[in-house]
């Protein structure tokens, strides 16, 4: 973001918006295409959701899982779990190094993504 595109006196909770949504935007723009990139088929596995929370160091490390947890599971998909969570996980293990705002740690050094086949 240039200066130009800045309001002056911009509430501190803005800014700190936009810092959220452009870390956004870079983790899931790194993480994504190892996602999308990972093959899991079968019925009803669009119901799959995976949430993967982690850590990262102030280098953007990957530093660890602390849960990973999936959610729509059916009898139809139920043997498909496993693999979903692994797909997540992997997407974020290769994703990592992370380039991100030192001065913004405290934004993203425990960071939360949702996985969904479509």
């Amino acid at each position: 973001m240039t200066k130009s595109t800045q309001t002056r006196g911009a509430p501190a909770a803005a800014t700190a918006a936009e810092v959220r949504r452009s870390i956004d935007v870079s983790i899931k723009a790194k993480v994504g295409p190892r996602w999308n990139g990972c093959r899991i088929s079968g019925v009803d596995v669009d119901q799959l959701k995976t949430v993967v929370k982690f850590r990262l160091t102030q280098s953007g490390a990957l530093a660890g899982f602390t849960s990973v947890s999936t959610t729509g599971e059916n009898d139809s998909n139920k043997f498909q779990v496993q693999r979903h969570q692994e797909c997540a996980k992997r997407a974020v293990e290769l994703a990592a190094p992370f380039d991100l705002p030192e001065e913004n740690y405290s934004f993203w050094q425990n960071y939360t993504l949702d996985f969904i086949k479509r």
